[in-house]
C-alpha cells in the first residue's frame, strides 16, 4: 500500500485525490462514464497495465470537514468514509471464503467543493449479469442452482452474524460459470444474536420479494432457502 496524490479527469473536470492503495503507474488518468449503479452513485473506468478497474466515486451529500483534517490525520478520515466501510464489508466476506472483487484501495478529494466525497478502485468483473437481470436470462435449472449458491452464502454470513445491510439483487452478479460475486459490500458483524437475528430475517423478506418483485417463482425461492 502506498500513499500517493493522483489527477482524475471525471467528465472533462480535473480533480486532485488522496489516495491509499496498489500505486498507479501515472499521476494524471482519464476516467470514462460507464453506467450509474445506483442513484446517487456512478461508476467510471480506467485502463492500465492489469487490465480495467472500476473507479467508484461517492456523491457528496454535504461539504466534508476542513482540508486541514484531510492533510493532518489522512488515515483517521479514509476509514470514515463509504469507500472505507465497503472495504471493511469486503474483507469480511472474502475471510469467511465468499467470493467478492479485489479492492485497489480508496482516496478522497482534496478540494472540500468537488462533489465526489470518496473514491474506491476494484476489479472490474467482465460478463457478468446482476442476479436482479438473471430471471429470464437461464433455464430453470441453472436458476435454482444460482438460487441455491446465494442462499448458501448468506447463510455462512449468517453463521458468523455478518448483516449485510441493504442487501438487493443487484449486489449479486453471475458469472458465465454461474459463480457468485458479492458487491457493494456495506457489511458489519454483529455481536448480539437476537439483533442479529431479527434484522437478517427482515432483511431476507426484503431480498425475496426483490426477487419475486424481478420475475422470480416464489416457491422455487423457498425452496432453495436452506433448512437450518
Amino acid at each position: 500500500m502506498t500513499l500517493q496524490i493522483i489527477s482524475l479527469e471525471i467528465d472533462n473536470k480535473k480533480h486532485l485525490y488522496f489516495w491509499r492503495g496498489k500505486r498507479f503507474s501515472s499521476n494524471e488518468l482519464t476516467l470514462t462514464l460507464s453506467e450509474v449503479i445506483k442513484s446517487g452513485n456512478t461508476s467510471h473506468f480506467y485502463t492500465e497495465e492489469h487490465g480495467k478497474s472500476l473507479f467508484k466515486l461517492f456523491k457528496t451529500k454535504q461539504h466534508q470537514s476542513s482540508i486541514k483534517i484531510f492533510t493532518e490525520n489522512i488515515d483517521k478520515y479514509l476509514w470514515l468514509t463509504s469507500a472505507a466501510k465497503e472495504l471493511n464489508g469486503n474483507k469480511l466476506l472474502a475471510d469467511i471464503g465468499l467470493s467478492v472483487p479485489e479492492i485497489y484501495g480508496i482516496g478522497f478529494p482534496l478540494s472540500v467543493t468537488n462533489s465526489y466525497r470518496c473514491l474506491l478502485v476494484q476489479q472490474h468483473l467482465p460478463n457478468t449479469t446482476a442476479l436482479k437481470f438473471y430471471a429470464n436470462k437461464t433455464t430453470t435449472t441453472k436458476l435454482k442452482n444460482v438460487l441455491n449458491k446465494v442462499f448458501s452464502d448468506m447463510w455462512k454470513m449468517r453463521h458468523h452474524n455478518l448483516f449485510f445491510r441493504d442487501m438487493r439483487p443487484v449486489d449479486v452478479l453471475i458469472d458465465e460459470g454461474q459463480n457468485i460475486h458479492w458487491v457493494d459490500t456495506r457489511v458489519k458483524e454483529i455481536k448480539s444474536n437476537d439483533h442479529f437475528n431479527k434484522l437478517f430475517d427482515k432483511q431476507l423478506n426484503i431480498f425475496i420479494n426483490d426477487l419475486v418483485n424481478f420475475g422470480f417463482n416464489k416457491k422455487d425461492i423457498i425452496r432453495c432457502i436452506p433448512n437450518v
